[in-house]
């Protein structure tokens, strides 16, 4: 090598990068305890906001705290409770998921066991009733007469298949 150059071998290349590393020449200066006491006691506080937002997130994601307090509060037989009743059977069969209607009723009718329906009734039963609710609740005309007996009879099916899913 030559231009002045002070490295002539491998060893003084060596050499010259030890020195001029700005890596290897850097000492590592260690915080005194006290600080590491603090940086841990502000941590803390932050820990415990997340084990809360996961204990939160865990209780939400039982399908009966969800399921229980709804079917309490339903009371008397309105239309619209084919709602509250259908929230009830997909938070305890469907969680997150695609093509609701076909595993709310796929689901639903695996989980119960109605003694004078069969489960492709209970089946088919199930597809209607949720296409019902999707009609409430996307606001389209649904032209439901609670006075009617056909109605009536959706109601209480529905009622007894909740119960039994939650039995």
């Amino acid at each position: 090598m030559s231009g002045g150059n002070p490295i002539k071998n491998i060893e003084d290349f060596r050499t010259y990068r030890r020195k001029n590393n700005p890596f290897v020449n850097t000492k590592i200066e260690k915080e005194p305890v006290e600080d590491n006491i603090r940086d841990i006691e502000n941590t803390i506080p932050l820990f415990e906001k997340v084990i809360k937002h996961i204990q939160f997130n865990q209780k939400r994601s039982n399908p009966l705290l969800v399921a229980l307090p709804l079917y309490h509060r339903i009371d008397g037989l309105d239309i619209e409770n084919v709602i509250d009743y259908c929230t009830i059977l997909e938070s305890l069969v469907c969680q997150n998921e695609s093509e609701l209607k076909f595993k709310f009723a796929l689901r639903t009718s695996l989980l119960v066991d109605i003694a004078d329906m069969e489960r492709k009734e209970v089946f088919e039963f199930l597809k209607s009733v949720y296409n019902i609710r999707s009609k409430l609740v996307h606001g389209s005309d649904v032209s439901l007469n609670m006075f009617s007996t056909e109605n009536a009879n959706i109601l209480l099916n529905l009622e007894n298949i909740v119960a039994i899913a939650l039995g």
